[in-house]
C-alpha cells in the first residue's frame, strides 16, 4: 500500500508576496491525493528563522483546513527557540489536538497571549480578556482601550464580510524591545476588494481597482452592508485608533497590500499572487498609550 505523505517546507520569507504564493500553492484546496494518499501533512521548519507576527494566522488557517479534511499535521525540524516560540502561545497544542483553542489557558511566555480560534459566540470574549491581562500583568498604568476595540472591530468584520468556511485566528504579544503591542487577525474568506465590489457592483456603481478598494474600505461610514450592525466604522475606526498611539497598521487582502505607517503616511502595493483572504496586522507604540486616570482614593491620598 502506498502511504507517501506530503512534507511542506516552509521557506524564510523576505516578503509578505513570497508569503502569499506559498499559502495559495499549498493549501489543502490543492492538495494531490493521487500523489500523496497518505492522511499526514509534514510542515518542515528547517528554515523557519525570523518569525514575524504575520505568519501565524495564515500557517493556523492552512492547518485547520487540513485538519478539518481529516489530515494529521505535525511540525518537524524545529529549532529550540522556534519551539519555545510557537509553544509560548500554544500553537503546538493547536497543531496535535483538536482546534479547540479557546480555553484560555495561563500564558506560557507572560507577553504572548495564546492562539485564538474566531468564532462568532466568543467573539465577544477575546478583545475584553487581552485588555484585562495586560492591564493587570505587564501595563497596569496604561489605558488599554484602543487595543481592545481594534480587536473588537476586526474580529466584527470577519463575522460581516468574509464569508470564510473557516474560522479566523489571532494571536497577540507584547514586544518589549519594540515597546509595542502586535496583535494578527487572519481569515481565509472573502477578500475586502471582492466585498467592496461586489456591493459596489449592486448599486450601479463601478468596480475600483484592488488598491483603491481597500481605500475605500477605509473610508469612514462606508459600508457593504452586509448584517444590521455594518455601519461602516470598523476599519475606520481601527485605523484611528492605530494613528493615534503613533503605531502602524498592516493590511493583506487579496492582491492588495496596505500599511499606515507610524506618521499616518500610508503605503500600498499590489501584489502578482493574491492572498486567499484578509490578514491584518496591528502594531500599537505602548508609550503612546494614554495612561489611567487616578482613581478618587488615589487623588485624596496624593492631597
Amino acid at each position: 500500500m502506498n502511504d507517501k505523505h506530503r512534507t511542506i517546507e516552509y521557506p524564510q520569507f523576505a516578503k509578505i508576496e513570497n508569503l502569499s504564493s506559498w499559502v495559495n500553492k499549498n493549501r489543502a484546496s490543492r492538495h494531490d491525493t493521487r500523489k500523496y494518499p497518505s492522511k499526514v501533512i509534514d510542515f518542515d521548519l528547517t528554515k523557519m528563522r525570523s518569525i514575524k507576527p504575520y505568519h501565524i494566522g495564515p500557517l493556523a488557517c492552512m492547518i485547520h483546513e487540513y485538519k478539518e479534511k481529516g489530515y494529521k499535521v505535525r511540525l518537524q525540524n524545529l529549532s529550540e527557540r522556534v519551539n519555545k516560540y510557537l509553544s509560548s502561545f500554544n500553537f503546538m497544542h493547536f497543531c496535535v489536538g483538536n482546534n479547540e483553542v479557546n480555553n484560555w489557558p495561563t500564558p506560557v511566555f507572560h507577553t504572548t497571549l495564546p492562539l485564538w480560534r474566531i468564532v462568532e459566540d466568543a467573539a465577544t470574549i477575546y478583545h475584553i480578556k487581552v485588555q484585562e491581562y495586560f492591564e493587570n500583568n505587564l501595563l497596569d498604568d496604561k489605558e488599554l482601550s484602543p487595543l481592545s476595540n481594534s480587536l473588537g472591530e476586526l474580529m466584527n468584520n470577519i463575522f460581516d464580510h468574509s464569508e470564510s468556511r473557516i474560522p479566523g485566528f489571532t494571536f497577540t504579544q507584547l514586544d518589549t524591545t519594540r515597546k509595542e503591542i502586535i496583535t494578527s487577525v487572519c481569515d481565509f474568506g472573502v477578500t475586502i476588494p471582492k466585498k467592496v465590489n461586489s456591493y459596489l457592483e449592486k448599486i450601479g456603481q463601478s468596480k475600483l481597482s484592488p488598491i483603491k478598494a481597500i481605500e475605500q474600505a477605509l473610508v469612514n461610514q462606508f459600508s457593504t452592508k452586509s448584517t444590521p450592525r455594518n455601519k461602516g466604522f470598523g476599519l475606520h475606526t481601527t485605523l484611528s485608533a492605530v494613528k493615534h498611539v503613533e503605531g502602524k497598521m498592516l493590511i493583506v487582502s487579496g492582491s492588495a497590500i496596505f500599511w499606515q505607517m507610524k506618521d499616518g503616511s500610508h503605503l500600498y502595493h499590489l501584489m502578482e499572487y493574491a492572498f486567499p483572504g484578509t490578514l491584518i496586522v496591528i502594531y500599537l507604540n505602548v508609550g503612546k498609550l494614554q495612561k489611567k486616570e487616578l482613581e478618587l482614593s488615589d487623588e485624596l491620598h496624593l492631597m
